[in-house]
């Protein structure tokens, strides 16, 4: 993590230099509003980024992952409407890109529209089996139908793709405890609280 902070610490000095304007002319100048608007999200600066990603459709419309990153930054202002605008919209610019399936399934089942956020979940799997996250958020929308079987399927099927992931042991536990499983639910619990004390 920290060379992580260095590294986008190095690029933001970089940015805002006068000199270095000349290396970033040559960039794609929609791509570089993105990844400036990526280190000003990561930074906690939500309203500059917001500028950063709205440049970059304005440069180039036909982007998925600003209006993806724009989305995530609406959802997280509760303006979840607008967010979802911007998921569906990148999911037609780039219709291969998982996380915006993904996050567009996370914003519906927000709002309750659970029968929409499963499609979209199941669309982000057929782009990218491997995403255990959305095995995960599938589970827990099927788990809270109380489709139980198909909830167990995924919070396993994301154990199975990512075994440090301790949301989905976390959500495997409460699956197995509606089951009455207590004593799996019990493991997969102290699983879940191991993996969060040591990520």
């Amino acid at each position: 993590m920290p060379l992580l902070r260095e590294a986008i610490r190095n690029i933001l000095m970089i940015c805002s230099r006068r000199p270095a304007q000349m290396i970033f002319d040559k960039i794609n100048p929609s791509i570089l509003a993105t990844s400036r608007g990526n280190v000003l999200f990561a930074e906690g600066k939500t309203e500059q980024a917001i500028t950063e990603f709205r440049k970059a459709i304005e440069l180039n419309p036909r982007l998925a992952l600003p209006r993806n990153n724009l989305g995530l930054i609406l959802g997280e202002q509760g303006r979840t409407k607008e967010a979802i605008a911007e998921f569906r919209d990148a999911t037609m610019l780039d219709p291969g890109y998982a996380p915006a399936y993904e996050n567009l399934g996370l914003a519906l089942s927000g709002l309750g529209e659970t029968d929409a956020a499963i499609a979209a979940y199941r669309k982000a799997i057929e782009r990218d089996p491997d995403l255990a996250s959305a095995h995960t958020n599938l589970g827990i929308v099927l788990r809270d139908q109380g489709k139980i079987n198909d909830a167990l399927v995924e919070f396993k099927k994301a154990i199975d793709l990512d075994p440090l992931y301790a949301g989905a042991h976390r959500n495997l536990s409460i699956a197995l405890k509606l089951q009455g499983n207590n004593v799996a639910a019990d493991a997969e619990e102290k699983k879940a609280l191991a993996l969060e004390r040591n990520p």
